[in-house]
């Protein structure tokens, strides 16, 4: 039979795959097992928590779960059988017991204690959990090694890679290398001879370096190594050679050193003498023996301009440089020619031989020539690339001054004239220059600008600078015939001017002008003219002939003054002009036109006469001619430009009104000249009826009643041509109101009162108000009100207009009385809000209504909660004037109260905690015990009224007190009542009262406390110590055994500092984290109480002794042969002492331990410091101390770890 099919897991693999779910529940099994280790490390840290056993029963719970909810995820090789989950669940229940049982193993016969004492961490006597090994500081008690070698032969070695050095600068330094092997210099003297006499031991000077003179060179050239070169510019300047520092630190074997000596002038260096300690000489090599430094060559060009210079092709130039140095010198240079370059090299530059040779000193400045041709187009650059001394000493000159030369060679140009032709000579005008225009050929721009030189007539020359290839103008200044290009001078133009008057009726209206002009055409000829002696303004006429005429009719009238200025032709520009100046007068023409209104129409509403206004033109006085009808009527002696004409109203119309036509026939000016006016008329409309105005009685009365707010139309009656404009008077004002449309128009307001016509106006004439039908009133229904009756009793607040009703305690029924007035049925809309606690408004119930048929109704106060309740009637709406009608009353006009609800009084205990007594106490705050231990809050206003029982569990007596509280919060203090017998005490609160009179006798629900408290009341507690030791070291355990109830509270004192501990187990264990006095205080259990001073328990902890070789450092020994050693040992402690050292071999292998060579033990040593000598090599060390009580490392002696 085939075996069942497995069933799938419960998360699918299309979820997630099978490793995936393996690797995730590992995972979270992993950080189960690290919790638990954590929770292990922490219950062994800290002496409060959670006890043995509850953590065994826990981490045993979780490992189940865990074990369990895997199995039953079906993962497979995860998911177990039944059998398998118990059998692996024992396992770790086993595992958790070894973790966190409560057992007591001993490993005395299996490993030393000092074992377990040294690796546990315990409590010290400053309540820190320390490790004894770092109590006792083992690494500070044995301190200290003296390690004596024997040194081999040192020696030294100037300049030992062979460099050469030079100056650049006499104000600069070198610095030559130094080589020690196998030592350290304590001083260093070297010897420098001048260059001229390098062997003569006379003129030598002799220097001496202490070490740390030598130490200060070197950091002196560490730090010019590191400078970057944008800060060494104020060290070294262009003639400088970089390449003379040695950046890169040479390699060096293990024994060796190197230092340097600076040198700064040219002279001959060599080693004197060098020595170590003890003036002890180091052998000086002689390779080489003297190092020579002279001044470092160099080269430059003495003559010509840095910058480009400028030469022709085909030419020839010398240059003279100047090489400096010890000859013979080698001088490499460069040319470059439109990016090709070619390089030369100058050998065995030596200068004039000297009879006495040349010498070391004989560094010169030699001055050569160099030639070179410019047969090529281009720019050519020379450049000294480096010099190279007879010493090897090569300096580049890349970066020097004065070392690059560069010329651009040109070709040579070509001139001539342009736009000069035979027969077609250049215009030359009278006083002024003509423009000759040049322009170079095959010439380059890089030679720009050019001299030319140009020959005019006779033996005059002139030269002129060209800046570019294109054309250019010179100017010629007299009439001649040059040798290629000629010019001829031309005349002046001038002018003959007539000018001629245009006269008519009026007077003169113009001016004509003849014109004869000569010279060049075209002519422009400008002219001034200035009207009525104010600004001037220039106006031209051009001509194409020579013969011309124009005419001038100024368009305004006024004096006018005309000149000619100017004359130009095709040669010359504004030529001056003496022409005739003429002056002219223009009167304006005679002329009138009627003004007329918007709608054209002249009307009369009253009179024999209506006005006409007219504006008239030209000379006063006018006499102007006006058709009235038929009828023609002249008006003379008109002197303002616009004037009021009155003109008649035909008989026919003065009476009965009608519309007759008013025409402008003619008019004369003061020259007698008389036109005739061609204008339209206008028409004037006479009207004889006035328009009036009356308010319409409807029933005989002149009245309306209207609600409140409502829109109230009054009726008109009018007569007239519309629209009118009517004027009324309400409340003391005067308002204007048009009225448009038929003549039963209305009146619409919204204001209630009188209201009173005052005046009349129609479309064009005044009227009148008919008398007695002039007003007309306008009443509104009286709104709906409400207010306090009278037999509500409430204080009236005049700031905020509101009514304060009298307080009440929480859940007493309370109302007010209103009375209200209007048409029933009424309906009210109120506001209800609370005050919080921060004083800020919420809003309880918003808009809400009710509503009542009678007038005086009972309105039901919320006295639910407690707080400042405020009450506000937003409305009040009746049979007329429903809820919501607009406009409502405002705030200021509402009705307000309010009211303050009074909290029930109630009290409980601030806390559940238990409280601890001892037999034959009183029931009242116990010293040291923490604040709210028995604290009873009260809420309410004080001084409050409490009740309590207090009941003995044991004898089942109870007793009742009342006690009178003034404040929030009272610690139980019933001092009349003592506590008899032990165990278990109940204190409950039965009722409270506060000022307000309001009273609680049930317990208040949520509060952390609750209305009954426990008391324990115990016996006292004693501590007893395991043994009678009174001294201990620094490292030691102090134990003692507690009696009583746990948990207990140790008191005790050390180094003057009093420490309070708490203890849950009958064992108190401290470690002696240092030396002093610990004595015990006193020991209470119950939570502190009972507490038993004592006075018998001290004890004394000594310091643990320390031994160190060499005042504690690890010093290192030379000596040579024959001398000895002297190891030095201080002993800290109280005296006798008794200290092991031993003598290790010495070791150049890392991490290989040193053989010892030999142990001895010194005893019964009274000081504290020890010598030694010896001549041997090796290194000593300390391995024991023990003084007259304690010792290092401290006995291994045996115990037992117990956990509990």
């Amino acid at each position: 039979m085939a075996a069942p099919t497995p069933r799938p897991p419960v998360i699918s693999e299309s979820v997630l795959s099978i490793p995936e779910q393996r690797l995730y529940v590992l995972s979270f099994g992993a950080l189960v097992q690290s919790l638990k280790l954590l929770n292990l490390f922490s219950a062994l840290t800290s002496s409060e928590g959670p006890s043995w056993r509850q953590l065994f029963v826990k981490w045993c719970l979780v490992d189940a779960a865990v074990l369990w909810c895997t199995s039953e995820l079906r993962i497979p090789r995860l998911s177990f059988a039944k059998r398998a989950r118990f059998m692996y669940i024992l396992i770790l229940a086993g595992l958790n017991w070894l973790l966190f049982g409560t057992y007591s193993l001993s490993f005395a016969s299996l490993a030393p204690g000092a074992v377990f004492r040294w690796s546990e961490r315990q409590l010290s006597l400053n309540e820190r959990r320390v490790n004894v090994e770092d109590v006792i500081n083992s690494g500070q008690h044995l301190i200290g090694q003296h390690t004596v070698r024997l040194s081999p032969i040192a020696t030294t070695t100037l300049n030992p890679f062979l460099q050469t050095f030079c100056l650049a600068a006499p104000s600069y330094t070198v610095f030559v290398p130094v080589v020690f092997n196998n030592t350290r210099p304590k001083f260093l003297q070297y010897s420098l001879s001048p260059l001229s006499a390098p062997t003569d031991p006379t003129t030598a000077s002799l220097v001496e370096l202490s070490a740390r003179e030598l130490k200060a060179i070197d950091q002196s050239l560490s730090q010019l190594q590191l400078t970057p070169p944008a800060q060494m510019d104020g060290e070294l300047d262009d003639d400088d050679e970089p390449a003379l520092i040695d950046l890169g630190a040479p390699r060096l074997g293990k024994t060796e050193t190197m230092h340097h000596v600076k040198v700064t002038k040219p002279d001959v260096l060599r080693l004197e003498r060098a020595g170590e300690g003890n003036e002890v000489d180091i052998r000086i090599r002689q390779n080489p023996g003297a190092v020579t430094i002279v001044e470092c060559p160099t080269a430059q060009f003495i003559d010509g301009a840095r910058d480009t210079q400028t030469r022709c092709v085909g030419g020839a130039e010398e240059l003279h440089l100047t090489v400096y140095g010890v000859p013979p010198l080698a001088l490499a240079w460069t040319r470059l020619v439109e990016g090709k370059r070619e390089e030369f090299v100058v050998e065995g530059i030596e200068g004039e031989a000297d009879a006495s040779g040349v010498t070391l000193s004989g560094s010169r400045a030699i001055t050569i020539p160099l030639s070179i041709g410019l047969d090529r187009l281009g720019e050519h650059v020379y450049k000294l690339e480096s010099v190279t001394d007879a010493l090897g000493n090569t300096v580049s000159l890349s970066s020097h001054r004065n070392t690059e030369r560069v010329f651009s060679v040109l070709r040579r140009p070509e001139v001539s004239f342009v736009g000069c032709a035979a027969g077609k000579p250049v215009a030359l005008r009278k006083g002024k220059p003509a423009q000759l225009r040049l322009r170079t050929h095959a010439a380059d721009g890089k030679d720009a600008p050019w001299d030319v030189t140009v020959i005019g007539p006779g033996t005059k020359s002139r030269t002129v600078k060209m800046k570019d290839s294109s054309a250019m103008d010179v100017e010629a200044r007299e009439a001649g015939d040059p040798e290629t290009c000629r010019v001829a001078e031309v005349p002046v133009p001038s002018a003959q001017i007539v000018w001629e008057k245009i006269t008519e009726c009026e007077g003169d209206t113009g001016l004509s002008a003849s014109l004869v002009m000569h010279g060049a055409p075209k002519f422009i000829v400008a002219y001034s003219e200035q009207h009525n002696g104010r600004g001037t303004s220039t106006k031209t006429r051009t001509f194409d002939a020579s013969r011309a005429s124009f005419t001038i009719k100024p368009d305004r009238p006024g004096s006018y003054k005309y000149s000619f200025l100017k004359l130009s032709d095709a040669n010359y520009d504004d030529v001056s002009l003496n022409g005739p100046t003429v002056e002219l007068s223009i009167n304006p023409v005679a002329g009138a036109r009627l003004i007329r209104k918007k709608d054209h129409d002249v009307y009369s509403c009253a009179g024999s006469e209506v006005e006409i206004e007219v504006d008239l033109t030209g000379s006063a006085p006018w006499k102007l001619d006006v058709q009235v009808g038929s009828t023609t009527v002249p008006f003379t002696g008109l002197k303002q430009a616009r004037t009021k004409l009155k003109v008649p109203i035909p008989k026919e119309f003065d009476s009965e009104g009608g519309a007759f036509q008013v025409d402008l026939v003619s008019i004369e000016d003061a020259h007698g000249c008389k036109r005739p006016l061609s204008e339209q008329g206008m028409t004037v409309k006479v009207q004889r009826v006035k328009p009036t105005v009356k308010f319409y009685a409807q029933d005989g009365k002149r009245q309306v009643t209207v609600h409140h707010g409502e829109e109230a139309r009054l009726p008109l009656r009018l007569t007239g041509v519309g629209p009118w404009d009517v004027k009324y008077r309400h409340d003391g004002k005067v308002y204007d109101r048009r009225v448009t449309g038929t003549a039963n128009g209305e009146l619409r307001v919204r204001e209630s009162g009188t209201f009173e016509l005052i005046e009349i106006r129609d479309k064009h004439c005044p009227g009148s108000v008919v008398v007695g039908e002039e007003v007309y009133d306008v009443l509104w229904v009286p709104r709906p009100t409400v207010k306090l009756a009278a037999s509500t009793e409430a204080t009236y607040i005049a700031y905020n207009g509101s009514y304060v009703r009298a307080p009440v305690c929480e859940g007493v029924p309370d109302h007010v009385d209103l009375e209200l007035d209007g048409h029933a049925p009424f309906k009210i809309k109120y506001n209800v809000a609370r005050e919080n606690e921060y004083g800020v408004m919420n809003l309880v119930t918003g808009d809400a209504t009710v509503g009542s048929i009678q007038r005086t109704m009972r309105f039901a106060l919320d006295t639910a909660h407690l707080g400042r309740v405020f009450y506000e009637i937003r409305d009040v709406g009746d049979a007329r004037y429903p809820l919501n009608s607009d406009p409502s009353p405002s705030s200021q006009s509402r009705l307000q109260f309010e009211q303050e609800i009074l909290a029930r009084p109630s009290a409980w205990f601030k806390n559940s905690e238990r409280l601890s007594y001892c037999l034959g106490d009183a029931l009242e705050p116990l010293s040291g015990s923490y604040k709210d231990e028995g604290t009873i809050v009260l809420r309410g206003t004080p001084p409050f009224v409490l009740d309590l029982s207090i009941r003995n569990l044991g004898t089942s007596e109870v007793q009742k007190h009342t006690v009178h509280v003034p404040e929030n919060e009272w610690r139980l203090n019933v001092p009349t009542y003592n506590f008899k017998a032990v165990g278990q005490h109940l204190v409950e609160i039965e009722a409270i009262r506060d000022a307000n009179g309001c009273e609680h006798t049930e317990a208040p629900l949520g509060v952390a406390g609750g209305k009954s408290a426990w008391v324990d009341v115990a016996e006292t507690a004693a501590i007893v110590p395991y043994d009678r030791r009174v001294d201990y070291c620094v490292g030691d355990v102090l134990q003692f055994q507690l009696e009583g109830t746990p948990p207990w509270r140790v008191k005790y004192k050390f180094k003057e500092r009093i420490t309070t501990a708490t203890v849950k187990t009958a064992q108190f264990r401290r470690v002696a984290g240092s030396s002093g006095v610990f004595s015990v205080v006193s020991i209470a259990h119950q939570r502190n109480m009972c507490q038993t001073p004592v006075n018998d328990l001290h004890v004394k902890i000594h310091e643990i002794p320390s031994a160190q070789v060499s005042h504690g450092k690890k010093v290192i020994e030379d000596i040579r042969e024959g001398e000895q050693a002297e190891i030095v040992f201080t002993l800290i402690g109280e005296p006798p002492f008794t200290f092991t050292y031993q003598r290790a071999e010495l070791t150049t292998h890392r991490g290989k331990t040193p053989k010892v060579l030999e142990t001895h033990t010194v005893t019964g040593v009274m000081t504290n410091e020890y010598s030694i000598y010896s001549a041997l090599e090796g290194t000593w060390t300390v391995t024991f101390i023990s003084d007259k009580l304690c010792r290092y490392p401290p006995a291994q002696i045996d115990a037992s770890v117990e956990k509990a």
